[in-house]
């Protein structure tokens, strides 16, 4: 036995390097399964009966455009949905309510709401875990998602380029952004750009089902081509932690240096450090600033020495 056991263990930390990737896939597809989706039920049960604390306060309470506006909604441990209201119409749409209960319960609060889209941005259950009982319970309920993704109870499925209309006014384009999954879709309405898990303050997804030539597309010619002042409305608060890799790619970048600090004070008080733009993602977001000097210089000490392609 002891033999065997000994065996074993030399060969996993033979072919660890082999082994890793093929344990991640196998953990990866059952994530994405209905096994992790019963898990992840499992995960909602045991929310449910405690007391509702979000982990993000918002100041503002609503970020405000021309037509519509929109109202983050803290949901799981650091997740983001947003609700988009068009003014006209009060008509509304939900991004990625994967929280279900805690969108009805705002919805409930808001009464002269009328909620008439889902829009998905992905399959992950963190995201379109939601999307079942909110259905079931408003069947007339268009839940919008990529043609190429297979997102729980998606029945408008949406393209690259396509088009449709929250109420009279906020009318939504569709992008697709394969990277972090294969069918991942982002959606902007005027200059607002809700990007999932592609791009978060300072930082991007990690790659599922992609690669990082399609990543590099995603955030330097999709996203980075938008204008400047595109706010930007990601999936998760992770600001912090990508702050701080930021600043050890290029520790003296002053934007890096400011945004950290403020991120911190706002973290310590519960304040969520929503919504970025295109242009601070530029100064701050080393993903988006390949070609800078200061990340090349990082690459190179860490041994990349062909950096063509960039």
């Amino acid at each position: 036995y002891v033999l065997f056991a000994s065996l074993i263990a030399l060969f996993v930390y033979y072919f660890r390097a082999k082994i890793k990737p093929i344990l991640f896939q196998i953990g990866y597809r059952a994530y994405i399964s209905k096994v992790g989706h019963l898990f992840f039920k499992r995960y909602q049960m045991t929310t449910e009966n405690k007391s509702y604390v979000p982990h993000s306060v918002f100041e503002p309470a609503t970020f405000d455009f021309k037509s519509f506006y929109i109202q983050p909604i803290s949901i799981l441990g650091d997740n983001y949905s947003y609700l988009i209201v068009d003014k006209k119409t009060n008509q509304a749409g939900v991004v990625d309510p994967a929280d279900p209960l805690v969108v009805l319960s705002v919805l409930k609060d808001n009464s002269h709401l009328k909620l008439t889209h889902i829009l998905t941005t992905h399959k992950h259950w963190d995201h379109a875990g939601g999307n079942k009982m909110i259905a079931a319970q408003m069947p007339d309920l268009k839940v919008v998602g990529g043609w190429n993704e297979d997102a729980a109870a998606v029945n408008q499925m949406v393209k690259e380029g396509d088009k449709f209309t929250i109420g009279a006014d906020t009318h939504v384009g569709v992008l697709e952004v394969p990277c972090h999954t294969a069918g991942h879709v982002l959606y902007k309405i005027d200059e607002a750009l809700f990007t999932g898990d592609t791009l978060f303050t300072g930082g991007c997804g990690r790659f599922f089902e992609g690669n990082a030539e399609q990543m590099h597309r995603n955030l330097n010619e999709v996203i980075a081509n938008m204008d400047n002042n595109t706010r930007v409305f990601c999936g998760h608060e992770y600001s912090i932690g990508n702050l701080e890799f930021g600043l050890w790619v290029e520790p003296d970048n002053e934007a890096i240096q400011n945004k950290l600090l403020w991120a911190r004070q706002r973290r310590e008080k519960r304040l969520s450090t929503l919504a970025s733009t295109v242009e601070e993602e530029k100064q701050i977001n080393p993903f988006m600033r390949l070609t800078q000097p200061s990340v090349l210089r990082k690459l190179r000490k860490l041994g990349h020495s062909d950096l063509s392609p960039l």
